[in-house]
């Protein structure tokens, strides 16, 4: 019966899920109606577990027929007088490095992860800046509604040069192009979003800014 506590991942799982774990005393006595009660509360544990497991990886957005949302973060990272940015093999814009929150993470952990993910080294990430709304058409033609939280961030270990590093999301390859963009020259390039530039030129904090095709607003 070891071997089956084991197989199963029961003890310290169970309490991890909030999942009160079977015991196996009740084998001893060989009975079988107790037999299938013990079976069956192993069966909804391992459900419950596997639940929500896949909970905690799942990213944060809302996919309908006339718009999409999604939860977002992102890092400023800076070194000198120029800011790291992102490019995508597939797109014709630079961004800020980041990516989707996941349920079940501040958005302080999800950035850690991200940018573990798409730089490839670990980032130590500090102040918080400040939060977009942002309201957009993305390159399928999709209405986006995008929240977007921004924290200051930074690593001894970086590359001085651009450098591209591949991750795996969701068990596909990605490329990340890394560019070491200068600050004053930030109106010269394609970056998403347009109206997060002021705020990176002048060093101030972004507070709440609402983007969408008509207007922008700080509050």
């Amino acid at each position: 019966m070891a071997e089956l506590a084991d197989a199963l991942d029961l003890g310290s799982s169970g309490i991890s899920v909030g999942v009160q774990v079977p015991s196996l005393a009740p084998f001893i006595d060989y009975n079988p109606l107790v037999i299938r009660v013990f079976i069956y509360k192993i069966t909804i544990y391992c459900i419950i577990k596997k639940e929500r497991e896949k909970t905690m990886n799942q990213d944060i957005k809302i996919e309908t027929p006339n718009q999409n949302f999604k939860m977002r973060v992102a890092g400023i990272i800076k070194k000198e007088n120029k800011i790291l940015f992102t490019k995508m093999n597939n797109n014709d814009f630079y961004c800020l490095p980041g990516g989707y929150a996941s349920l079940g993470e501040t958005t302080k952990e999800a950035l850690e992860r991200e940018l573990l993910e798409e730089i490839g080294r670990p980032i130590k990430v500090e102040t918080y800046q400040g939060f977009i709304e942002n309201f957009f058409q993305n390159n399928k033609k999709q209405n986006i509604h995008e929240l977007s939280f921004y924290y200051e961030a930074s690593s001894q270990n970086l590359p001085t040069e651009n450098f591209t590093h591949t991750e795996i999301d969701h068990g596909f390859e990605i490329t990340q192009n890394l560019f070491w963009l200068d600050i004053k020259s930030l109106d010269n390039y394609n970056i998403k979003p347009q109206g997060l530039i002021p705020f990176l030129k002048e060093n101030k904090p972004l507070s709440h800014i609402i983007i969408n095709e008509k207007k922008s607003q700080d509050i």
